[in-house]
């Protein structure tokens, strides 16, 4: 097992320390099989799951932490879900195709599934006792038989387990899962209510600016001239002009709308004026054409293979034509 990344400090963790192991350095590697990457026990009796996927309102932060509810036997309001951030989750692809919970679920199933295990075999260890007659239980391991308790806490104090799951790990059968499937309440529902949640717009880093960018007035148009003057005399203003690009930049938002506003641009006429209506037609006609050395409705095109080749070995061909705004 690799040394973990850092200790960390923090409130989310009960003010308690959280140990988190570095994550897989390069895109190539396959996702980290440790639960030590994944799970953290906290000092309050909690549990944190880590995961690269970031919260974009697929609400996945309730969806993995019913995952490990169910596997640790241990109450939804107990697990505390860390996304995203780098420097404290294991390596991630991104989110992205709908993949958080095919991916994640899965991987966080069998973390929590073989954190478990460990769990049990270290109470059994202490107690003497055959594992088969101890189960995990609302964050501690019991003894079925005398009732002798171990808490999470207590069966983890160094916070994380070096214990290393494959795809074989055995999960609980969905006929047995008591958390995923049932209404769970979404964990920053509340926040979000009082106005107190804090999205990506909201976070703010000392001398941010905030960016707006100057856009044509109609497709084909092209930029002959900017006064960023009046711009510039905004104070804290930064006004850029290369080539067709003209942007400015502003400590707040509306700062940087108003000196978006103070732009005075000059553009020429578009030779042939594109409606709504006959805008996918235009592209289409146009595409391999060059209008002064420049190539109009450039697009990247990623080609292998031969689909007249391969169609006719096709079991099935369905044609249809979607435009896509």
């Amino acid at each position: 097992m690799t040394p973990p990344r850092q200790i960390a400090t923090t409130p989310e963790f009960g003010g308690g320390r959280a140990t988190i192991p570095p994550a897989a350095p390069s895109t190539t590697e396959p996702a980290p099989n440790n639960v030590a990457h994944y799970l953290s026990f906290d000092p309050d009796g909690g549990v944190s799951v880590h995961a690269g996927k970031a919260e974009v309102g697929q609400n996945v932060r309730t969806s993995l932490a019913q995952a490990v509810a169910d596997e640790l036997r241990l109450p939804f309001e107990r697990v505390r879900v860390v996304l995203a951030d780098t420097s404290r989750v294991p390596f991630d692809r991104g989110t992205f195709g709908s993949r958080s919970t095919p991916d994640m679920v899965p991987r966080l199933r069998r973390a929590a599934a073989a954190a478990r295990e460990a769990l049990i075999d270290r109470a059994a260890e202490r107690w003497e006792a055959d594992t088969s007659a101890l189960l995990s239980r609302d964050g501690s391991v019991v003894h079925a038989e005398t009732g002798q308790a171990l808490s999470f806490v207590e069966l983890v104090p160094e916070q994380w387990l070096d214990v290393p799951f494959d795809d074989d790990t055995p999960l609980t059968p969905a006929t047995e899962w008591t958390v995923a499937g049932t209404s769970a309440p979404k964990p920053s529902a509340r926040d979000m209510v009082a106005g107190t949640h804090r999205f990506a717009s909201d976070v703010t880093l000392p001398g941010m600016l905030f960016g707006r960018t100057l856009r044509a007035p109609a497709f084909g148009a092209r930029l002959e001239s900017v006064d960023l003057s009046a711009a510039r005399a905004m104070l804290g203003v930064v006004a850029l002009h290369d080539g067709d690009f003209v942007g400015v930049a502003a400590p707040t938002a509306h700062l940087a709308g108003r000196a978006l506003a103070a732009l005075r641009a000059r553009w020429t006429s578009p030779e042939r004026r594109v409606s709504d209506w006959g805008l996918y037609d235009s592209l289409k006609k146009e595409e391999g054409q060059t209008e002064g050395g420049r190539q109009l409705a450039e697009r990247s095109r990623q080609e292998a293979g031969s689909v007249a080749d391969a169609l006719p070995s096709a079991k099935r061909v369905l044609r249809a034509t979607y435009t896509n705004a």
